[in-house]
């Protein structure tokens, strides 16, 4: 069963209004309400807020305390601390993304070869044949990509591994893989496609998705398990490879901070 959050089905300012009440040591009444409104940059006025203040009283997330104003019901406290807790784990998943030095970059990578193994293996038991026609499209872009030297070809790769995510039918799979792959990691995503040129191996990404397209098509869900794993594990190498050989290139690529770690 899906769990929503009640909080999506408000106006942005009457949110803002129900955290302020949440924040509040004491009950908030019209007054206090609009100058916490204010203080957020939200420009309202106290009948605005009495009519807010009710649809929250209606919906069960505040409550009137006699003349004083309003306070969470035990159900609006619930809903706000798992608003907040939402936020503080956003939070820490974007910080955790911004790959600021290599060792961070080889984590992400290693990551990766942990989620995306294991949908793989769901990949190639549940994958519908549109599916493998829409995976097979993208492989074929992806080499013909790679075979011109386009720049950005691992960009046109990254299409495969959606794909893969969507055909393992998972959404906690698929949700985790969009996470790692969504656009703020689309720089390290170019500067891998730099390295891949530098070293000769440009083209060994499109053919590492065409051997996992076969081991779906086939059903084969531990092959394709073992060959993302060797994917992901190479691309590891690459990097590692690239910084020693570069003297952390990588890093001034990147904008990455020298963690001199010295990846071994």
């Amino acid at each position: 069963m899906t769990v929503t959050d009640p909080l999506d089905e408000l106006l942005p300012d009457e949110v803002v209004l129900v955290m302020a009440i949440g924040e509040s040591p004491h009950p908030v009444g019209a007054r206090l309400a609009l100058r916490a409104l204010t203080e957020a940059g939200v420009r309202s006025s106290e009948a605005s807020v009495s009519r807010m203040l009710g649809k929250l009283d209606g919906l069960g997330l505040t409550t009137q305390v006699g003349r004083k104003g309003r306070v969470l019901t035990p159900h609006g406290r619930a809903v706000v601390q798992a608003r907040r807790s939402r936020a503080r784990r956003s939070e820490s998943f974007e910080r955790a993304l911004e790959l600021r030095t290599v060792a961070e970059v080889l984590d992400w990578l290693r990551a990766r070869r942990a989620i995306e193994s294991e949908a793989a293996y769901l990949a190639a038991l549940r994958v519908q044949p549109e599916m493998v026609d829409r995976m097979g499209e993208a492989v074929a872009a992806h080499e013909h990509a790679a075979q011109v030297g386009r720049l950005g070809f691992r960009i046109v790769g990254m299409d495969f591994h959606r794909l893969l995510a969507e055909a393992a039918d998972s959404p906690v799979f698929q949700a985790l893989i969009e996470s790692l792959i969504a656009p703020r990691a689309v720089a390290v995503e170019q500067t891998l496609d730099m390295i891949l040129a530098a070293r000769g191996t440009i083209a060994d990404s499109a053919d590492d998705h065409r051997r996992l397209l076969a081991a779906i098509t086939a059903k084969s869900p531990d092959a394709a398990r073992t060959l993302m794993h060797d994917h992901l594990a190479r691309m590891e190498r690459e990097v590692e490879q690239f910084s020693q050989e570069t003297n952390n290139l990588l890093t001034s690529a990147l904008g990455l901070v020298d963690d001199s770690v010295g990846v071994n």
